[in-house]
């Protein structure tokens, strides 16, 4: 099975936008990770965070639901598009649709159609 990978994945680290000399490591790892993974770089990621009033694209709330206070870079997994960000909880509940807005969909008719029934 081959691994797709998206972004700037295979990019040689002489290429990488930024220097690691020019900050602390942490900052560097999610930069580097940012940029390899999904071909963004932290200010964009910032820039779509203050585009969205730092909130979730999906629920609309304010907390992203991560220890590390980021918010999750939503993508495309066929293309690799970056889509926008997400809190966690919205994160999981497009990639457990596998991105199907059909399922999506006939789910949200099901919570209509029952409600908060439980057992009847």
């Amino acid at each position: 099975m081959t691994s797709r990978k998206f972004g700037n994945a295979g990019t040689p680290y002489a290429s990488l936008p930024f220097n690691r000399s020019d900050m602390p490591l942490t900052e560097y790892h999610l930069r580097r990770h940012m940029w390899l993974q999904y071909g963004i770089t932290l200010e964009q990621y910032e820039a779509m965070e203050v585009a969205q009033d730092h909130k979730c694209a999906i629920c609309m709330h304010n907390d992203p639901a991560r220890k590390n206070g980021r918010w999750d870079i939503d993508h495309d997994h066929d293309t690799g598009r970056v889509r926008g960000l997400l809190c966690h909880h919205c994160n999981i509940l497009i990639g457990a649709a596998s991105d199907n807005p059909t399922i999506l969909y006939l789910a949200a008719e099901y919570l209509e159609k029952h409600g908060r029934e439980i057992g009847g």
